[in-house]
């Protein structure tokens, strides 16, 4: 968990070696993909991590599917800049 990181946790990594640069390139790239994985999985893409291609299925949203996401706020500014 990123909130549970302590600067132990970072002279660990740097006692090791690495740069203050290459930490936080680290940092960046496993942030991108875990925001990336929650905007698959949110969209209704499953994986099966088994690697068994055939897991890989999109589910079909439901009537209140959208009625928390971003779409409600674009209907706000769609509807703002329309009048």
């Amino acid at each position: 968990m990123p909130n549970k990181l302590v600067q132990a946790d970072v002279d660990a990594v740097l006692e090791q070696g690495w740069v203050e640069e290459a930490l936080f390139e680290a940092i960046e790239v496993t942030g991108l993909f875990n925001m990336m994985s929650r905007i698959v999985e949110g969209g209704g893409v499953t994986f099966d991590y088994g690697g068994r291609t055939q897991g890989h299925t999109l589910q079909k949203a439901g009537p209140d599917a959208a009625k928390d996401s971003y779409l409600v706020f674009l209907e706000m500014i769609k509807q703002q800049a329309s009048a």
